[in-house]
């Protein structure tokens, strides 16, 4: 976890000022659903590595200086403020939308197997080892694979895996889910939205030419097609499975 830096211009830690924890948890919304744009002017500025760095703007950091940085931290861009990472907030913000980090897993797990007991994918034995196998290796390959989730009270109440792949006769890149769950009790909220539109504007900082979404669970395919539609997402086919 990235230690949390005093505010620059109050000077006081979010622990100690909730108007800064939920400006904090409102920017980190703000970044994370596109609404400052891709990039924008925080998107300068490298994040902290650890306790007595400096934050700086990259545009002052001399060649030397980010050749040094980077040999350290590795690329400076996945570490810039803008990206959601500078908000990993969780030991003080429990609520909204994030990116998963481990302490997650154990709240991912537990979704894996309401998953598996509500959808097409009942009849399947859940492995919860292996579900846990899955999200390390998400959070893992942090450059090609995220985690969003969304909590309430630091309650998991839904998690969106996401990838960037290139496809077999292409080298362009598209973005696929993977796995799409809110839990029944908090459906009527906005959580998928927000969600999908996190992915979506991870995505669009990869240059990807098409996002895509599944219905394979069964279960309201209907529904949940016709929430896609509404989201502007255009039905290309269908899943079709044979029991062995």
């Amino acid at each position: 976890m990235r230690r949390i830096r005093k505010n620059l211009i109050t000077g006081q830690m979010p622990a100690d000022d909730p108007s800064a924890l939920q400006a904090a948890l409102s920017a980190r919304e703000a970044n994370l659903l596109g609404e400052n744009g891709l990039v924008h002017g925080q998107d300068r500025y490298v994040a902290t590595a650890s306790p007595g760095d400096l934050v700086l703007p990259l545009d002052q950091l001399s060649e030397e200086q980010q050749s040094l940085l980077e040999k350290r931290m590795g690329k400076l861009a996945s570490h810039t403020v803008g990206r959601g990472r500078e908000l990993e907030l969780s030991e003080y913000v429990k609520d909204g939308v994030s990116i998963a980090e481990p302490s997650d897993i154990d709240a991912l797990i537990g979704l894996g197997a309401a998953i598996a007991s509500e959808t097409a994918y009942r009849s399947i034995a859940f492995d919860g080892l292996r579900a846990r196998e899955f999200a390390e290796m998400y959070l893992a390959e942090p450059e090609t694979h995220k985690i969003f989730v969304h909590k309430s009270r630091g309650r998991l109440q839904g998690a969106l895996f996401g990838y960037i792949t290139d496809y077999i006769f292409s080298r362009d890149l598209m973005a696929a889910e993977e796995l799409f769950y809110v839990y029944p009790e908090d459906r009527r909220s906005r959580i998928a939205v927000k969600l999908m539109r996190a992915f979506e504007t991870w995505a669009r900082t990869k240059s990807v030419i098409e996002i895509c979404f599944s219905v394979s669970t069964q279960t309201e395919a209907d529904r949940i097609g016709r929430f896609y539609e509404k989201m502007d997402y255009a039905r290309v086919g269908g899943v079709y499975k044979k029991k062995m």
